[in-house]
This record gives structure tokens, sequence and C-alpha cells, in this order.
């Protein structure tokens, strides 16, 4: 019965953000050539509350921003100008992050709120080994939504969403790319028209769902590729 309800909770949350993706609502602009609000997504960020409500929209317009990013409000939108040229990019293996660890998070995007939405973006880990842990997206948060994004890391882990107990999930026309267990969620995943391309010849998916025997990980109108013997 509480999965039920969680599930349903989680169908009503997309039913009110889908719709706002579609409009072009923005309440912070960010533009690496100086002709937005900020210069950088970080800066953006510190000009959030930290209970935020209703959800703040963050436009990012066209360029490669150069850095690693804490989501830690509620209701935040990242909205690309473009999907192919709106490009957060950082290199960062896990074990360095590991050895010296600071207050951002072992990923290029680090999320740890409820109710937050990636859309229309390139995320890269841009570190050149193929095969270590090397986060692009790391979450601790519930009800994340990333859509329309390209998710890519030579790495493991591209996608590490970890709210074990009550993390939900949902992806849609998103291209994820990685090493082992690249996409891996912890809870509930719903992915839909989204592509897969493994780097190295080792398992694609991942999935934690031993909290509740209801967490699932349902994939659906998808396509799977990568390299010889995959």
């Amino acid at each position: 019965m509480k999965s039920r309800f969680r599930n349903y909770l989680f169908l009503l949350n997309l039913l009110t953000v889908i719709p706002l993706l579609a409009n072009g609502h923005a309440d912070i602009v960010v533009d690496a050539a100086g002709n937005g609000d900020v210069r950088t997504i970080t800066e953006a960020l510190t000009k959030v509350t930290a209970f935020s409500y209703p959800r703040v929209v963050i436009f990012v317009k066209n360029g490669v921003y150069t850095e690693k990013i804490r989501i830690s409000q509620n209701y935040i939108t990242l909205r690309g100008e473009n999907r192919d040229s709106t490009i957060i990019r950082f290199s960062q293996l896990r074990s360095d992050w590991d050895a010296k660890t600071d207050c951002i998070g072992p990923a290029v995007v680090n999320i740890h709120g409820d109710d937050v939405v990636l859309d229309n973006l390139t995320i890269e880990n841009s570190q050149p080994e193929i095969g270590p842990h090397a986060f692009a997206i790391y979450g601790k948060g519930t009800r994340t939504v990333i859509v329309n994004c390209n998710v890519l890391s030579k790495g493991a882990d591209t996608v590490s969403l970890w709210e074990y107990k009550n993390g939900m999930y949902y992806h849609a026309n998103c291209r994820f790319e990685g090493a082992v267990d690249f996409v891996c969620p912890r809870g509930w995943c719903f992915i839909r028209d989204s592509q897969f391309y493994e780097v190295k010849a080792t398992a694609a998916l991942w999935h934690a769902g031993g909290y509740d025997p209801g967490q699932k990980l349902v994939i659906r109108n998808s396509d799977f590729d990568g390299v010889p013997g995959f």
C-alpha cells in the first residue's frame, strides 16, 4: 500500500512538472558570456533560498560550463538552451574525490534536493579513463526528473541516484553513456524513449530494490548499443 501511495504521488508530481517543460519561463538566467543574471550555475544556485517553493527555473544559455554543482534546494529546474550546446563538464574520478573530499560532491551534478528537474542539457564527466567510477550525476533526493539530456562518462556509475528508501526517478528522451553499471538507480525508476551506449564490454545496468519489494527499474521504447563485444 505504501509503495502504491508513493507512486501515486510521483505521478501527480510529473503531471505538474511536465507541462512546465514546454514554457519558456525563467527565474534566473545563466550566461557564461555575461548576458544573463549570472555567469555560472553555481552562482545561480546561491541565489535560491534554502526552501524554494514554488519551483525555481534556472535557464542556462549555450556554452561550456566547467564546474561541479550541488543542488541542495527542493523544486529546482535546471534547463539548457540547447541539449547539445549547453554543456556542464568537469573531470572527476570518484577515487580522487574519496582521497580529497569537497563540499560539492563526487559528481559533475550532485543532487541533494527533492523534485529536481534536469532538462535540455549535456552533463559530462570528462575524465579520460575507461572503466573507473566517474559519476556524471549523483543524487540522494527523490522525484528526480531527467529529460532531453545527454549524460556522459567513460567511467562507471554515470547516473547514480541512490535514495534507496524513497527514491523515485523519471528519465525520458535521454542518451546515457558509460562503463560498468552506468545507469544504476536505487529505488523506483522509469526510463522511456532513451539511448544507452556502453563504452566497455561489461554490464550496462544495475538496480537496487532490496528495501521494498515494489521497487523496480522499468525501461520502455529504448535502444542499447556499445563497443564490440557488448
